[in-house]
C-alpha cells in the first residue's frame, strides 16, 4: 500500500513538472491561467488555427 501510493505521487508530480514546462510562460501572464492551459491543449489536440476562450458579452479573446 505504501508503496502504490509513492508510485502515485510521483506520477502527480512528474504531471505537474510537465504541465509547468509545457505552458509555464502562459501560466502567469494572465489572470484567468486555468481557462487558458485548458484552451491551449484544447489546441494542442484539435485541427483548428485559433480557440475562443472567453464570451462575447466579455469580449472576445482567442488563442
Amino acid at each position: 500500500m505504501k508503496k502504490f501510493l509513492v508510485v502515485i505521487f510521483l506520477i502527480l508530480i512528474f504531471a505537474f513538472g510537465f504541465i509547468g514546462i509545457r505552458f509555464g510562460s502562459a501560466m502567469f501572464q494572465e489572470e484567468n491561467t486555468t481557462e487558458i492551459i485548458a484552451s491551449i491543449t484544447k489546441l494542442e489536440f484539435s485541427n483548428n488555427d485559433y480557440i475562443q476562450i472567453t464570451k462575447p458579452s466579455q469580449g472576445i479573446r482567442i488563442i
